[in-house]
């Protein structure tokens, strides 16, 4: 106990930090630390020139986390990242300075490849003082380098040593990575280290090979022996006469007389390669070094790996092997560089630098978590989590990501004190089966045409599943017109409501490879991460194979510059998650327009230049349609910037009125007592529309598409 006394009063936590550091710097007097000796490091280095499976560890690693490599400056403001553009940083590691590295590959795979062969990298920050940016960034070799201890700062400085010439950096100077070292304080432990009694191993059986295939041609190790006595001057002759004809350099034939038995034997006086189990030997030795270095290299890249082995090596290497020589790197640089740019806030803000992200994900796995937290969380968590984003700044963001995909802050602009009269409720544009052919109810509220109501026949029978671009509802009404003034009734017309451009076949909905739901999940993510296309409707075209009937495909080409982006990378999402795509042909964008006769005569059909905005893409499952915003749930902002108290009580009404529908609909599978909705800003005949394509809605899309189509109609005047 009074020991513990003693000992207690060095324990006061002011001076806790002053002693240890004193405890651990104090022993070198202010000199370099030399243990371990900086030759060790050169002899790494010398290791890595002379043995290959070294060489191609190290290489490939370096090369590998080098072309990985890109950073990325963020501003940190909380817990929310956002990415600065073109940071000042980003810049200078592309060229990080003009006489050593002035490329940023180059300069990476210096510093990941001495960090991996020696367990350290010293870059050296030339700037015109500790608190100002870098202007130049240069990589000191590890074996040049020795840290000089203090007892007030652990670090004094570093001395770097080139022929006897040496150059003292103060520590501010020098940003020193280093890999874990269990016994030592200043410097970072390697493999190499580790795996040097392997390495050594193998280089003494390299060089045991060489000598072997050296002057002596193979010739192993061993003595003829000759019975019989011969007399000296044959002797000597028949030595010169073997010497010359088979001798070596490094292992002479041995020649032995008198020896015994008659005749001349063969006596074996060392093991030949096979008795040593040689080759065995050095892929035992290639393999730990691998592994040591390199963790999944071996698998990638063995002869006998199969495609399997080689895709599970590459993500063990990326993910063991790469990503924590980057962690390593971004966080350092983070703590030891960054700061100099300033930017630095006392509220938690400042900073940070990420690699961007290389280790091998399951995609599909990912949508599928995705999809789960989207279910009870709204809006504004959801973008914080997986986007990285802040709050969309309007109702949405309290919203789940269900309730947010059928709403529309833009809804209810209507002019102020006026409401929406018969006319123009009859025009307003369906955007799903059940409303496009409901425009027959009149102002007084007429029965809306049931069979009207429904889809072609021709779309309920479908039974084909593709990604595609449904044309939006003016654009496919103006195309489908165009036909019908065409063709007449010559050709088999493409209704308006099924006017698409295919991204991506699977055939019919038995045969697809994988569920519903999880090509759902594909679909959902894969339009949150692309932008809407913008293109152009002119050309007009038909394919050569004709129909049963001698009929063919007559239809408009568009054209966009990202679309062929776009699509390609939708295929490589769906190979990744190894859904089956139908590749019988090559992705041509077009919207079929009519199946006509053969010989029709193209020149018939006047194709006016029109721009269309695809702002969203669609699955459709055997005739049921599900379309996916672009660029996940996009910002949409009243004409006029701010909506007022009538247009917000209008959007209110409407999100009110499909909670109800869509709840009955869930509960009971109809929606019956959900037709009746009072409401004092809905105009009557809006109020008659929505309650008669209500009647004709079968599911929770179509209910989901008819409120939508309200909100957007103060757009289609």
């Amino acid at each position: 106990m009074a020991y513990w006394s003693e000992v207690s009063t060095q324990l006061n936590r002011a001076q806790r930090q002053a002693q240890y550091v004193t405890t651990i710097a104090g022993s070198y007097a202010g000199g370099p630390v030399s243990d371990p000796d900086p030759s060790l490091y050169a002899n790494q280095a010398r290791l890595m020139q002379q043995l290959s499976w070294v060489y191609s560890a190290i290489s490939l690693v370096s090369q590998s986390a080098a072309s990985l490599a890109q950073f990325q400056v963020m501003q940190l403001r909380a817990e929310t990242k956002k990415p600065i553009v073109n940071h000042e940083f980003e810049q200078l590691l592309r060229a990080p300075n003009r006489y050593q590295f002035d490329s940023q590959f180059d300069f990476f795979e210096a510093l990941f490849g001495f960090l991996k062969l020696s367990g350290n990298c010293y870059l050296y920050l030339n700037a015109l003082s500790p608190t100002l940016p870098p202007a130049e960034i240069y990589i000191l070799r590890p074996d040049r380098v020795m840290v000089v201890p203090d007892r007030q700062t652990f670090v004094r400085g570093y001395v770097f040593n080139v022929d006897g010439a040496e150059l003292v950096f103060e520590r501010d100077e020098i940003v020193h990575i280093k890999a874990w070292h269990p016994l030592n304080d200043w410097y970072g432990l390697t493999a190499i280290e580790a795996l040097s009694l392997a390495a050594e191993t193998d280089l003494k059986e390299a060089g045991w090979n060489k000598n072997f295939f050296d002057k002596q041609f193979a010739k192993p190790q061993g003595a003829l022996a000759y019975a019989d006595m011969i007399n000296d001057s044959d002797w000597d002759k028949l030595k010169i006469e073997s010497k010359e004809e088979y001798g070596g350099t490094q292992r002479r034939l041995m020649m032995l007389r008198g020896a015994g038995k008659g005749g001349v034997q063969w006596l074996q006086m060392g093991l030949s390669q096979k008795d040593m189990e040689f080759i065995t030997g050095r892929q035992f030795n290639k393999e730990e070094i691998y592994q040591g270095l390199a963790p999944g290299l071996l698998q990638m890249l063995d002869k006998n790996s199969t495609e399997a082995n080689s895709i599970a090596g590459e993500k063990v290497f990326r993910e063991y092997t790469l990503y924590p020589l980057l962690k390593r790197v971004q966080e350092k640089f983070t703590a030891k560089i960054l700061p100099r740019y300033g930017d630095d806030s006392a509220d938690g803000s400042g900073l940070v630098g990420e690699f961007e992200e290389i280790r091998a994900r399951d995609r599909v796995l990912d949508m599928q978590e995705r999809q789960a937290f989207e279910r009870v969380h709204t809006v504004a968590e959801v973008r914080a989590k997986y986007d990285n984003d802040g709050p969309l700044g309007d109702e949405r963001d309290e919203l789940l990501v269900a309730q947010a995909q059928s709403f529309n802050p833009n809804a209810g602009a209507l002019i102020a004190g006026q409401g929406m009269d018969a006319n123009v409720a009859n025009t307003m544009p369906p955007q799903n089966p059940s409303v496009r052919n409901a425009e027959n109810a009149d102002q007084a509220g007429d029965a809306i045409d049931k069979n009207a109501a429904k889809p072609e026949a021709k779309a309920t029978n479908q039974t084909g599943v593709m990604v595609a671009f449904a044309l939006p509802t003016g654009a496919a009404l103006t195309l489908h017109q165009l036909a019908q003034d065409t063709f007449g009734e010559n050709a088999e017309i493409t209704p308006a409501d099924e006017m698409h451009i295919t991204l991506a076949y699977f055939g019919d909905a038995d045969t697809v490879n994988c569920s519903r739901e999880t090509l759902t999940a594909l679909v959902r993510a894969f339009a949150a991460e692309h932008s809407p296309i913008n293109g152009m409707v002119g050309g007009v075209g038909r394919f050569t194979n004709a129909e049963a009937d001698g009929r063919s495909a007559v239809y408009a080409s568009f054209d966009s510059p990202m679309l062929p982006r776009l699509q390609r990378d939708l295929m490589d999402l769906l190979d990744g998650a190894g859904v089956s795509v139908d590749k019988s042909h090559g992705f041509t964008p077009h919207i079929t327009l009519a199946y006509a006769d053969a010989d029709f005569d193209l020149a018939q059909l006047q194709m006016p230049r029109t721009q269309i905005t695809f702002d969203a893409v669609t699955l459709a499952w055997a005739g049921e349609w599900s379309a996916f915003a672009l660029g996940a749930i996009p910002m949409l902002v009243p004409s006029s910037g701010v909506m007022n108290e009538e247009q917000k009580m209008f959007v209110s009404d409407l999100a009110a009125w499909e909670r109800k529908a869509l709840k009955r609909l869930r509960e009971k599978g109809r929606i019956d007592d959900a037709l009746e909705f009072t409401s004092e800003t809905l105009a009557p005949a809006l109020l008659q529309s929505i309650r008669g394509a209500l009647e004709a809605a079968t599911n929770a899309v179509e209910v989901k598409a008819i409120f939508q189509n309200a909100r957007e109609w103060q757009f289609y005047p």
